[in-house]
């Protein structure tokens, strides 16, 4: 990934709430589309998939804490066949365990 496709807005100071609220949203700037959402502990994987089982070329992720609906960390980042994900890419507090092609 390059790095000027790496946007993460927050940098976390303190842990990551534990369980945590995760949103993916696809790479509309107006009215993104809700992907998945879904509360995992830390830990836990999850999965992301788009329309006709793709996800878009960009991605937005928020680290939400379900206890009191603060975003702790956004991250976004761009994913193309020029720029696929791989195993252990890390991007914030995500780190990708798997990636179809």
């Amino acid at each position: 990934q390059a790095g000027n496709e790496v946007i993460i807005t927050t940098e976390i100071v303190a842990d990551f709430p534990n369980p945590a609220l995760i949103r993916v949203y696809g790479h509309k700037k107006k009215n993104p589309e809700i992907l998945s959402s879904t509360t995992v502990q830390i830990g836990e994987t999850f999965n992301v998939s788009g329309n006709r089982h793709r996800i878009p070329s960009r991605l937005k992720f928020e680290i939400v804490d379900p206890g009191t609906g603060d975003v702790v960390q956004t991250v976004q980042f761009h994913s193309s066949c020029s720029q696929p994900l791989a195993t252990y890419d890390e991007f914030g507090g995500l780190t990708v365990w798997s990636a179809d092609h």
